[in-house]
């Protein structure tokens, strides 16, 4: 990877390369993955498949841009995009952060809080850009 790549500030990214970009990150997972139409989405920005034959499966993932908290709505709204297309996980994923009441909201649901701070983590690891101011 070409220096100076880790200072792309996810923030600044074009909403399509942000995408994309957590696409690349479930890729580097051995993830089967596809983005999904930039509108009528329905609440999915990512499709993954998880080609394990005994916890993997259909795998929808939200992708949020933002600064301020998530608000615990939007988890709620993953949960019902899970159940609607069967999926066996939901995984939103934010450059910012969530509340309490998102996290209470997912205990014991087949669903995943990626953070800013875990999200540079991630990509950090798995050789890709990115950093939050």
């Amino acid at each position: 990877m070409p220096d100076g790549t880790a200072d792309v500030d996810l923030h600044e990214m074009d909403p399509e390369q942000f995408e994309d970009l957590v696409a690349d990150l479930f890729r580097t997972r051995n993830r089967k993955v596809m983005t999904t139409a930039r509108s009528g989405d329905e609440g999915v920005d990512v499709i993954a498949e998880d080609p394990d034959p005994i916890t993997g499966g259909l795998i929808v993932i939200q992708v949020k841009r933002y600064r301020a908290t998530v608000s615990p709505s939007v988890v709620r709204d993953l949960y019902g995009v899970v159940q609607h297309r069967g999926a066996t996980k939901g995984i939103l994923v934010t450059t910012s952060g969530f509340g309490p009441g998102s996290y209470e909201f997912v205990q014991d649901k087949p669903l995943t809080l990626i953070g800013g701070t875990e999200l540079v983590d991630l990509l950090a690891r798995h050789g890709l850009p990115g950093t939050l101011p």
